[in-house]
């Protein structure tokens, strides 16, 4: 019983919720704002979920629209955030990038809840940001945490036990799985190992889909990632690419991902980009917003 209560306690304490912010739009020119363009450029108009989105492993919950103003975060008297703002909504894959130092990953622990700042606002669907707003966020982290000696199809049966309703049927979350396994590419390797070091099992892509697989079992609205592709070589990180823009056109869901170096074939695959410096936004890409 101790046990089951403490693997209950760590599933809950690595539960990350995720949210998505506004950046600017790599198809703008300098100066030129959003109400200048067409509806569909300026993505005005909220993607509905399609018929997929409602197919396989019951309805999926659409994406949410996040906006934050003004994010301020000073720690021990550094500036880390300053005066950040965008906006990001459903069907939309957002990048955040930057050198290192930037922010970028501390915007998006303030974006998932996981840090407060000292000034600014993070609303979701004009709703400020709260406990239970959070449990519609899934946060995907550059290192993952499995068990090595566990197969693919056991870890993610561990994972939706642990964060799919008790009520739920076997064959459901078994359904789900499925589906999930399908819809990431990685049946593959459903009966092979996670393996680590010393173990030879996934490789360094099946590890990441396996990490993002995880996460998408409670069918999150917001996902954020930071830096999915980093240690991937760029065929293996331009297919994960693919997968995870397959994934948000297919259920209208609202993704941001921290992105170091990518080619410029995964860069053309995001709808808007989100340029850190030391903390702030360029001023280029501030006349933007």
């Amino acid at each position: 019983m101790d046990t089951l209560d403490g693997a209950r306690y760590v599933a809950g304490s690595m539960r990350r919720h995720v949210e998505n912010f506004a950046f600017s739009n790599p198809t703008l020119m300098l100066g030129e704002a959003l109400e200048d363009l067409p509806p569909d450029t300026a993505g005005n108009a909220m993607p509905q979920p399609t018929r997929d989105a409602e197919s396989g492993g019951g309805k999926r919950k659409p994406g949410m629209e996040l906006k934050f103003r003004g994010l301020l975060m000073e720690m021990k008297g550094r500036e880390i955030l300053s005066n950040v703002s965008g906006t990001v909504r459903p069907g939309e894959l957002l990048a955040v990038m930057g050198p290192s130092g930037s922010g970028k990953t501390t915007l998006l622990s303030v974006l998932s809840g996981r840090q407060s700042v000292q000034a600014g606002t993070v609303k979701m669907n004009g709703m400020p940001l709260s406990k239970r707003l959070r449990r519609s966020i899934c946060y995907v982290m550059q290192q993952d945490i499995f068990f090595a000696n566990l197969t693919l199809k056991d870890t993610l049966m561990y994972q939706a036990h642990l964060k799919l309703p008790s009520t739920m049927k076997q064959h459901e979350k078994e359904k789900i799985v499925t589906s999930l396994v399908e819809e990431l590419d990685i049946t593959k390797c459903y009966n092979t190992i996670i393996g680590d070091d010393f173990k030879r099992g996934l490789s360094g892509g099946e590890r990441k889909r396996a990490n993002i697989a995880c996460e998408l079992l409670s069918d999150p609205a917001v996902m954020l990632l930071d830096e999915p592709t980093s240690g991937l070589d760029s065929s293996t990180a331009y297919s994960l690419c693919c997968t995870l823009r397959r994934y948000v056109l297919r259920h209208c869901k609202t993704v941001v991902s921290s992105i170091h170096q990518p080619s410029s074939q995964i860069y053309h695959m995001f709808d808007k980009v989100l340029l850190m410096s030391d903390g702030e936004l360029p001023e280029e890409v501030t006349a933007l917003r």
